[in-house]
């Protein structure tokens, strides 16, 4: 959790790999602790499966956990205890990681990505690893929205609320139809509406877009919420989210949404009751 005067971020939990950022070898917190070592003030923090990162003091980039190694150490950069500072000063307004890799938003409204490229990750249009942010190549520079899943696959949203999305795409959660990775951003144009939520699961995507709730890739576990867990190649609308949807999030394999009255509405695997059930 980030406090809202921007002082520090406080972690509790499994403390495997030192995710908590404790910087000391404890299993587990029970109540919120302070992440060791940032510095105030801390504008953005945002967690992965293994690994966190956060935008503190002057823009600079700092992570924490297991998958750093692959982040940075294997790219040759400085020693995460070292707190790697990596962004430019007064440019960054939020961050979104996926597996080992993650996008920074700019304040300009553009974005910028790094780190592992497996899958085509960073929309750039190659394969090779990045140690410092590159922008993806196409994408419009007045994203509102950007998310990284933890799948290898990550999409954006415009001001103008269109939609585009790169990386992995076996199950279709870049393009709709399976297929190959997508090395750049591509709009899909199939859901209509603008679109002004938006959440990554591992294989799947799901947009809020005028009120609906709509998804699409994996379906194996109930991922897109449709009643089924048939997989078709096309968006599908999540039942009894067909208005009145804010906004929706997702884990690797469920999804959540909140509407306009208040209520949350979950779906998916539920094996750790993740889905309410």
């Amino acid at each position: 959790a980030l406090r809202a005067d921007g002082s520090g971020v406080r972690c509790w939990g499994a403390n495997d790999a030192d995710l908590l950022g404790l910087g000391i070898a404890e299993s587990a917190a029970a109540q919120a602790v302070p992440v060791a070592g940032l510095t105030a003030p801390v504008s953005a923090v945002e967690l992965g499966q293994s690994f966190a990162c956060a935008v503190q003091g002057a823009n600079a980039l700092a992570c924490w956990g297991a998958d750093t190694d692959v982040l940075f150490s294997s790219l040759g950069l400085p020693a995460v205890t070292a707190k790697s500072s990596l962004v430019q000063s007064g440019n960054v307004a939020d961050l979104t990681i996926g597996a080992a890799n993650l996008c920074l938003h700019l304040k300009t409204a553009a974005i910028a990505c790094m780190g592992s490229n497996a899958s085509v990750a960073l929309g750039n249009g190659t394969a090779d690893a990045q140690s410092t942010p590159v922008e993806p190549i196409v994408l419009p520079k007045d994203i509102s929205i950007v998310v990284q899943g933890p799948g290898d696959h990550a999409c954006a949203i415009t001001k103008a609320g269109e939609l585009y999305c790169w990386g992995k795409n076996d199950r279709g959660q870049a393009t709709v139809s399976p297929g190959a990775a997508v090395s750049i951003p591509t709009p899909v144009n199939a859901l209509g509406g603008a679109k002004t939520g938006l959440a990554l699961g591992n294989g799947f995507t799901c947009v809020v877009s005028a009120g609906a709730v709509k998804c699409f890739g994996i379906n194996s576990l109930g991922q897109l919420g449709n009643g089924s867990t048939l997989e078709e190649p096309v968006i599908q609308a999540t039942q009894g989210l067909q208005t009145g949807a804010v906004s929706v999030g997702a884990g690797p394999k469920h999804a959540c949404a909140v509407k306009a009255d208040g209520t949350v509405w979950c779906w998916g695997q539920s094996e750790f009751l993740q889905a309410g059930k």
